[in-house]
């Protein structure tokens, strides 16, 4: 029988086919799970920008609210959510 590696995010996971069935479904299927974000920020004084990931956010707003106390002297540029990829490999 054919044995899976995958990654989630930082969970490595093998096993069998049916195993990952499951896996898949409780990771696909869990509405709390953390969110992850892409952000570009500008630095309102020098002009710079700043590249960063913001991860374990609830949501949108938690991560914006995250942004603004952590680097209050910048506004963000652009925030894109991260999705959850898995990358497949079959021994």
């Amino acid at each position: 029988m054919a044995k899976i590696i995958t990654n989630f995010g930082n969970e490595r996971f093998e096993g069998t086919s049916e195993e990952f069935r499951q896996v898949l479904k409780t990771k696909l299927a869990a509405p709390d799970q953390m969110k992850t974000f892409k952000v570009i920020l500008e630095d309102q004084w020098t002009n710079r920008l700043v590249f960063t990931t913001i991860e374990d956010c609830v949501d949108l707003e938690d991560c914006v609210n995250h942004i603004h106390s952590e680097f209050p002297s910048h506004t963000i540029d652009q925030i894109t959510e991260v999705n959850l990829l898995c990358f497949m490999y079959l021994c």
